[in-house]
């Protein structure tokens, strides 16, 4: 099955996501915001979004997926998270994952996989 074209794919956005949805986290927002010169990425937005509904339970399922065990390495998953980021046009967490995945595999390999994964030297079980 092929990808949809960028185009093709539906965007949702709900605005509390974008603005906050307390008025603690839309300051917070604004602050990180300024001090980076830059829009607070969406993956960091949907952190913040009902932290006391999603942030707990959501934090324990990411931490046991990423470091948990597993007969991948912290650094295959991480890559792995590199792509999946780069595949949701997410420059934040590609940057993020590629930065911890680099720390278990060779920069080289990190770079070939994000430019082609079917010709990158990695692991037929990756």
């Amino acid at each position: 099955m092929q990808p949809l074209a960028r185009s093709m794919v539906p965007k949702m956005r709900l605005p509390e996501i974008d603005l906050g949805d307390r008025l603690r986290t839309r300051l917070l927002f604004r602050f990180i915001s300024t001090v980076s010169r830059a829009r607070l990425p969406d993956a960091a937005r949907v952190a913040f979004y009902h932290r006391d509904f999603t942030g707990p339970d959501l934090n324990a399922w990411t931490q046991q997926a990423m470091r948990g065990p597993s007969e991948w390495s912290v650094a295959e998953r991480e890559l792995m998270a590199a792509m999946v980021a780069q595949w949701n046009s997410c420059p934040f967490c590609v940057g993020a994952h590629s930065a911890v995945a680099v720390h278990g595999l060779a920069v080289e390999v990190v770079r070939a996989t994000l430019d082609d994964y079917s010709t990158a030297p990695i692991s037929p079980a990756c």
